[in-house]
């Protein structure tokens, strides 16, 4: 009774946007004030101009009475900001902005009568300096990467951030995170998991511009914490109507075909986008050579903006995918004729409405909707087990969001009401192989032959407010308060403090940032009604033994950074994070049966360090890169506590290394596009120390792993890969381009993961050649 009370308050508020305060919406804001820095007297009729240093487009502001100026939706990524008023001396500068980020700051103008024109590098700006936003990955950076990796977006994501670790399952964790990758659509979460196991996934290809948020988190973030995607979709309004199709074709059957077409009418927007592919090597096999892995998918987006005036802004978008995938083979299976497949649809709707109430508020109203479905076949072989499993979940939410900026604070209030439906079907018939072992051979049992189904509604309501506002002219504070009720399967409500400062040390050009954060993080919604059943239903050894539903993990993050910012946006960041959690979700799989429940350990320890760096394209000599390194250690603690296999078990002895531990992680690329040359290349590195080897057997002897060190892993590897371009055709309209890619040129087969030492490893793929031929019109 009580969370039904909090869920219709929160629908309610929610619905009338009374408890909504946030510039939530999917764009930035850019504030300030011109003033004369020898008295600080505003400077009133001074044009302010904003250029896109990606597009080109620029928008232009005239100050008011008291020297103030505001852009509202500005698209999320680098700006020149210039200011050129008449007898004092030009002013520049170059800003970064991140999706529903408000960039406030002071412009201090010298009187002075020579017209020379300075620019100021970003962090000597007199600006609200806040907790670092993420890594802002844009459309261009996408576009240079191989076509073959553009499909699926845990490959973006595990060659641009920092700290994403590739795992077992093709997962990719971020900073030793099980629950990772939580995409966040132009301001409103969704919790499927974006990996090809668990959902068709989102297209890279429809980003405008993705804040990969790793931490700290501010109060608007929350269910997912390893690794918020905040992306902001491509639209209509402000571009040309235009076109492109992209036909790649490529070793291993890895070709896809792209078409997309997207301009504005008036105040009326349009983008649309088709993307199918298919490859026969989709998922990592347990032997270096592939048997029974192709995968074909489809992936549609459509996109509707209609601005009826300057104040409003109506935006509807529609997606539709579907993934099919075989489960990859050993030889030995393959001779068996095992033919194990999965498919995954999913359809998602979002409308929104963002209204500009003044010129230091905003705000924003959506109403979202997905259905989702996954669904394993059963093999008909004689020695596999006949397992059919369905997943399907029904979501229906509503957001409302707030936003009041100015030049010395940025509050951002919102609520977010969402219904869960889950529903699951798993039919078992173990009579070919009766005997199951877990991932890690810690546990055998044996299992009924039985049909099951389970359904559930529940929900989640969260509300949050956060300030970051200017204390000193050095020091910047980050204040915010979260809460969140959660029911489904349990009960669960949690307050979360988040604090940052950000002190600025002008003598060196340095921010220094510090934050605590407190996360609550829900179950993981694949497979929650499974991983709370009772096990007796499925188990011979669990005949008595009650549920222990997955339980919801709180965890307390702490986060230390140095930031530092040359001429040109030239950045390097240090950062330090440590994570302590009680009862950490954690995927088990059996062998034969790909089905995945989660079960929750007792706690968890993670603790890390970041060095990135980052120089966009220096337009002279059209050179950019980045460099990222990680150094971690995951750490969980038994014994289990909660999920399906967690019933009746808790014979670990000692902490050990989670699974996509990996202790040295590096990324870079270089990128060398010379303007009006007609063609571009590009190099991207990969570096893995190597993730842990479990041994199994009596006495679930995880802890060997940590105590005898590093011998116990996987080999480390290195990869590297190259792409070159050139425009064979290039008019005022029209253009075609041929690109050639090749991914890991020393053919490093390395294994990416091994559970135990007593299963396969899943490997990589070998030398891949693709060429991609891409016409614009």
């Amino acid at each position: 009774m009580v969370f039904r009370g909090i869920f219709a308050v929160g629908l309610i508020a929610t619905a009338f946007g009374v408890c909504a305060i946030v510039p939530a919406q999917v764009w930035g804001t850019l504030t300030g004030r011109v003033m004369v820095r020898l008295d600080h007297r505003p400077l009133s009729g001074v044009s302010v101009e904003v250029e896109d240093m990606d597009s080109g487009e620029r928008n232009r502001s005239i100050t008011d009475e008291l020297g103030r100026f505001v852009f509202q939706r500005l698209v999320p990524g680098r700006y020149r900001l210039r200011v050129a008023p008449p007898g004092f001396r030009p002013e520049q500068r170059i800003l970064r902005l991140a999706p529903r980020e408000v960039l406030a700051l002071d412009i201090l103008l010298e009187i002075e009568p020579l017209r020379e024109v300075v620019t100021v590098e970003a962090p000597h700006a007199t600006q609200l300096q806040g907790p670092p936003t993420g890594t802002i990955v844009g459309e261009r950076q996408i576009a240079a990467l191989p076509r073959p990796v553009q499909i699926h977006l845990p490959e973006v994501i595990a060659a641009l951030v920092p700290g994403a670790v590739r795992s077992h399952d093709d997962l990719v964790h971020v900073r030793g995170s099980e629950l990772a990758l939580n995409a966040m659509l132009n301001g409103v979460f969704f919790w499927e998991n974006p990996h090809a196991l668990f959902s068709p996934g989102l297209d890279p290809g429809i980003i405008e511009s993705m804040n990969v948020v790793t931490g700290p988190f501010s109060a608007e973030y929350g269910n997912r914490f390893g690794g918020v995607l905040d992306v902001v979709t491509k639209s209509g309004l402000g571009r040309p109507s235009e076109g492109m199709m992209t036909l790649t074709a490529g070793t291993t059957l890895r070709h896809h075909a792209a078409i997309e077409y997207g301009g504005h009418r008036g105040r009326f927007g349009y983008y649309a986008r088709v993307v199918g592919w298919q490859s026969a090597r989709f998922l990592s096999p347990p032997e270096r050579e592939a048997h029974h892995d192709f995968g074909r998918g489809l992936r549609s987006f459509l996109q509707f903006d209609v601005q009826p005036n300057v104040r409003d802004l109506f935006r509807f978008t529609l997606m539709g995918n579907g993934l099919a995938f075989e489960i990859p083979n050993t030889a030995a299976q393959e001779r068996l004729g095992r033919d194990l497949r999965q498919h995954g649809r999913e359809q998602t709707f979002i409308a929104v409405w963002d209204r500009v109430l003044s010129a230091q508020t905003t705000i924003h109203v959506a109403l979202y909707q997905r259905f989702s479905r996954a669904k394993l076949f059963p093999s008909l072989d004689p020695r596999s087990v006949w397992a059919l499993f369905v997943r399907r979940l029904d979501t229906f939410g509503a957001k409302a969001d707030f936003a009041y900026a100015t030049p010395s604070h940025a509050v951002k209030v919102g609520s977010d009401v969402v219904s869960l439906r889950p529903r699951e079907l798993l039919v078992l018939d173990p009579t070919n192989y009766r005997r199951f072992c877990d991932r890690y051979d810690l546990f055998c049992l044996d299992f009924l032959r039985t049909t099951w189904r389970a359904r559930e509604h529940g929900g989640h309501v969260s509300a949050y407010l956060q300030d970051q506002f200017r204390a000193r002219r050095w020091l910047t504070l980050d204040l915010g308060l979260r809460f969140d009720a959660h029911r489904l399967v349990t009960r669960s409500v949690q307050w979360s403090p988040r604090v940052g400062a950000s002190l600025f040390i002008p003598k060196v050009g340095t921010t220094l940032q510090l934050s605590y954060n407190r996360l609550f993080i829900p179950p993981p919604i694949e497979a929650i009604l499974l991983s709370s059943a009772e096990p007796g239903r499925f188990v011979r050894e669990y005949g008595h033994v009650p549920a222990q539903p997955i339980l919801p993990e709180r965890a307390h993050q702490f986060h230390v950074g140095i930031a530092r910012t040359w001429r040109e946006d030239i950045r390097i960041h240090l950062r330090a994070f440590s994570r302590l959690g009680d009862f950490p979700s954690h995927t088990v799989r059996f062998p034969e049966l790909w089905v995945f429940p989660y079960v929750n350990f007792d706690r968890e320890r993670v603790m890390g360090v970041e060095l990135s760096a980052e120089v966009p394209m220096l337009e002279r000599i059209g050179l950019s890169g980045f460099f990222n390194y990680s150094a971690s250690r995951a750490y969980y603690y038994p014994p289990t506590r909660g999920g399906f296999i967690a019933a009746g078990h808790g014979g670990h002895k000692g902490r050990f290394l989670a699974p996509f531990d990996q202790t040295h992680t590096g990324t870079a690329g270089i990128l060398y596009a010379p303007r009006r040359r007609g063609f571009w290349t590009g190099v991207w590195f990969e570096y893995g120390s190597g993730t842990p080897i479990h041994h199994g057997g009596e006495g679930h002897v995880h802890a060997a792993a940590v105590t005898e060190g590093e011998r116990d892993r996987v080999p480390g590897h290195l990869v590297a890969s190259l792409s070159v371009g050139v425009d064979l055709l290039r008019r005022s309209r029209s253009a075609i381009t041929l690109e050639v890619a090749i991914e890991n040129l020393a053919n490093n087969v390395y294994v990416v993961a091994r559970e135990s030492l007593f299963t396969p490893g899943q490997f990589a793929p070998p030398r891949q050649v693709s060429a991609s031929v891409r016409f614009s019109f």
